[in-house]
């Protein structure tokens, strides 16, 4: 007895008939874009004077032009010398 068979192209490969078909895995969901690092630019005015952040506004900061505070860097540990 030969079972007859066709060509999924949903599915790249070779169905049997009365096979069930699988379905194909789904893709992957993309990785979320990591979100661009403060560049730490300052904010200026008409008169090239810097300018403050609105404390009524918590989610933006508008003394920096992308909106975000900097993170500080963590400062390089001091090597200790032995003295003599």
């Amino acid at each position: 007895m030969d079972k007859k068979s066709y060509f999924d192209p949903n599915l790249g490969r070779i169905v049997h008939v009365g096979e069930e078909p699988e379905a194909p895995a789904p893709a992957p969901a993309p990785e979320p874009e990591p979100e661009a690092e403060a560049t730490g630019e300052r904010a200026r005015n008409d008169k090239g004077h810097y300018v403050k952040d609105d404390p009524n506004t918590a989610d933006v900061n508008e003394a920096y032009v992308d909106g975000k505070t900097p993170t500080k860097k963590k400062a390089a540990a001091k090597k200790n010398t032995k003295k003599k």
